[in-house]
């Protein structure tokens, strides 16, 4: 439940939404690859982009 607000933030991005619901089950990069379709590129961009929007967002960090 904690981790909903920052699901919530990808409403508009499934595929980030599935990253992030994945990194939470301790799932690595390749299986997040796999769920998602993305190539290498395409999956280091979508960290990135994720990492950036959470940072925008919570500012001092996130606490669940």
């Amino acid at each position: 439940a904690a981790h909903a607000g920052l699901v919530a933030l990808f409403d508009d991005d499934p595929a980030a939404q599935l990253i992030l619901e994945g990194m939470m089950d301790d799932m690595e990069g390749e299986e997040l690859r796999e769920l998602t379709g993305l190539d290498q590129v395409a999956y280091d961009s979508k960290r990135r982009s994720i990492r950036r929007k959470i940072a925008k967002h919570y500012p001092n960090g996130w606490k669940p």
